[in-house]
């Protein structure tokens, strides 16, 4: 490396090092209400200059209630409509930790409304369905030079195993979606003898413009196969399973999205191997997307049948407050994590609408009856292949807990400071599903809504 290279990557690395410690010291600022020394830091920064989560001075500002803080920081220009990595705009930090005040202050700044935003759904793919029906066209693509491939086997995708140790010394496994592209597979295909037919390869789209992606199918002896050999060539391989959920929860949210539909479809073609109408054998068509029964006097070859196509289920899922916005209704379902409470959820059942599967699930499993319920958002959870539908409800006036014992093993009123807490991390004895589950939005949207109701209580007091 020349002299000239090495001093201009000293350089970069001093300046890198120099802009992250400025940052830090501009958030340190806002948070503890510093303002001549923010008023430096903004000499030589962006005002909405964001850390690795994404947060920005405002945010920090706002978080800690400092009022002229965020009145220099919007003078500025800081803006309160961006939004940290969760989708949380200063907004909705200022109404979470009920800083009225700060929230007024931005208002007359917001320049954004932003949709809901969920794990699992930021899918690249553009799906191409109709392509599906055209075999030529598939193994056109599958053989493309562009074509990437995933692996799965009745539902499990094979994933990428990467060993660590981080800062503490400590060992970590992290987990990753495995992908190979043609040259990769075709390696594959030389050491194993790896056949890949129309029955066993699924069209899942195009990532980016001329990139189509596939998922193979593996049989009980393919698996096998296929990680031994790439554990030869030094990647050691896993299939999902429950022991490995929680580490799922940190791939990439495009890979996320990825995995998600290919467990959905995957999942489905494994279990219809034989025709739900009349129990005859099935074979794959459309790429993956249907399932044909190969009995000629089916009624599912005489009319449109929702067995011969992918199936998702819905569920709503639905976080409830009191009257008064002051208490909280979590529970705690059989089989939970410890300490992990959540939103009342069940699947719809034939004929009712959504809204009245979110009363009947909440009533049936605690005993609360709701007086409203509105739409929040949706997220599709591949785990169950269960489509997700997220409500927010208000509970009648004096409703009393009485749980389903077969449903849960417990349900409360959580105070908004015990919920603002678990849902912080800063509670000792419970906790609220992770940001990559809805329950933990519609927990903060809860939280959200009740802001008005609690900012008059307290403006009374």
């Amino acid at each position: 490396m020349s002299l000239r290279i090495k001093a201009t990557l000293q350089m970069k690395s001093r300046y890198t090092s120099q802009a992250a410690s400025g940052l830090m010291g501009l958030h340190e600022a806002a948070s503890q209400g510093s303002l001549t020394q923010m008023k430096d830091l903004l000499n030589t920064l962006t005002v909405n200059s964001r850390d690795n989560r994404g947060w920005t001075a405002l945010m920090r500002a706002v978080e800690h209630d400092r009022r002229e803080c965020v009145g220099q920081l919007l003078v500025s220009g800081a803006s309160p409509s961006l939004t940290c990595k969760l989708g949380h705009s200063a907004i909705d930090v200022g109404k979470f930790w009920n800083r009225k005040a700060c929230v007024d202050m931005m208002l007359p700044y917001n320049d954004a409304d932003k949709a809901s935003h969920h794990y699992f759904t930021s899918s690249p793919l553009t799906p191409a369905a109709h392509l599906r029906s055209d075999e030529e066209d598939i193994a056109g693509l599958s053989s493309s030079q562009y074509a990437q491939f995933i692996f799965n086997h009745n539902g499990k995708p094979l994933l990428k195993v990467t060993n660590r140790t981080d800062s503490s010394g400590r060992k970590r496994e992290s987990l990753s979606l495995w992908k190979c592209d043609q040259e990769q597979l075709q390696q594959l295909k030389s050491h194993i003898l790896l056949e890949v037919s129309s029955e066993r390869l699924v069209f899942l789209g195009f990532d980016g413009e001329s990139a189509p992606m596939f998922v193979i199918l593996l049989t009980d002896s393919l698996v096998k196969t296929v990680t031994k050999a790439s554990a030869d060539a030094g990647t050691d391989l896993t299939l999902m399973d429950k022991s490995n959920y929680k580490g799922l929860l940190q791939l990439a949210e495009e890979d996320a999205s990825i995995m998600a539909q290919s467990i959905g479809l995957c999942s489905w073609l494994n279990m219809y191997q034989y025709c739900a109408t009349c129990g005859s054998e099935t074979v794959i068509k459309e790429a993956g997307h249907k399932r044909h029964c190969l009995n000629t006097n089916c009624a599912s070859q005489h009319s449109v049948q929702n067995t011969s196509y992918p199936r998702t289920d819905m569920s709503i899922i639905t976080a409830v407050s009191s009257p008064d916005g002051n208490q909280f209704l979590l529970v705690r379902p059989q089989k939970m994590y410890p300490n992990m409470y959540t939103c009342v959820s069940g699947y719809v059942e034939p004929g009712e609408s959504l809204e009245s599967a979110c009363s009947r699930e909440v009533q049936e499993e605690t005993g609360v009856d709701l007086c409203s319920v509105r739409y929040h958002s949706s997220q599709y959870w591949p785990f169950t292949s269960v489509l997700m539908l997220g409500f927010t409800g208000v509970a009648n006036e004096n409703s009393q807990i009485h749980i389903d014992e077969n449903e849960l093993e417990d349900a409360q009123w959580f105070t908004r400071e015990e919920v603002v807490r678990a849902i912080t991390g800063q509670h000792k004895s419970m906790m609220i599903p992770p940001p990559q589950a809805i329950a933990h939005h519609l927990v903060k949207q809860v939280l959200l809504d009740t802001f008005d109701i609690n900012s008059k209580q307290t403006s009374k007091l």
